[in-house]
């Protein structure tokens, strides 16, 4: 009896402190194990239906990057740029007061630059001169436009009722391949 009643203490510790926890873990594996192969045949499904023209896509996906890479300039051609602006300032009949340039910054793939820029015109002129500016042949976009009537109308005579319009110039750059480290490099290690 003493034998039957000694084991007893035994089995039942050992069963609730040792193998319960062990049941429970085994349950949560269990349970996981179930759910990922719910997902992976989800997946499977997924891709027969849609993975036939994964590889086309790709393409598709690669001539497009290629496209809007050849869109952002790389820093030599800003120089050019901000004489074409310059140059449409004047065709456009906008008087340029200022071109203060921004910290190039990191953005993804691409580094980040922009200007403040002010300008004072007739309205429809610096609305043209605007249209001329995101129509360059590289991706440059005024942004933050704020328009408000000139200060000193009596300085600029040839002017009826001028504007001044104060924004900003984004754009982004191809970054410098030489910068960069090997790892940030496309087939890089690190």
């Amino acid at each position: 009896m003493f034998g039957g009643l000694g084991l007893l203490v035994i089995i039942v510790p050992f069963n609730m402190y040792l193998m319960a926890p062990k049941k429970e873990a085994n349950v949560l594996v269990t349970d996981r194990l179930e759910s990922l192969e719910v997902q992976n045949r989800q997946a499977g499904v997924i891709l027969s239906r849609e993975g036939a023209d994964l590889e086309e896509r790709m393409e598709l996906y690669e001539r497009h990057v290629a496209r809007l890479e050849e869109l952002i300039p790389a820093r030599e051609e800003v120089a050019m740029f901000l004489d074409d602006i310059q140059s449409r300032a004047r065709r456009q009949n906008v008087d340029v007061l200022g071109l203060n340039p921004e910290p190039i910054e990191r953005a993804g793939p691409y580094d980040k630059t922009g200007y403040h820029m002010t300008v004072v015109g007739e309205y429809h002129d610096v609305a043209r001169f605007l249209v001329d500016i995101a129509s360059l042949s590289r991706i440059l976009t005024p942004v933050q436009v704020d328009l408000s009537l000139f200060a000193t109308p009596l300085t600029r005579p040839n002017m009826e009722n001028p504007v001044q319009a104060t924004f900003r110039i984004e754009t982004y750059l191809l970054p410098d391949q030489a910068a960069l480290a090997p790892a940030e490099l496309p087939g890089g290690s690190g």
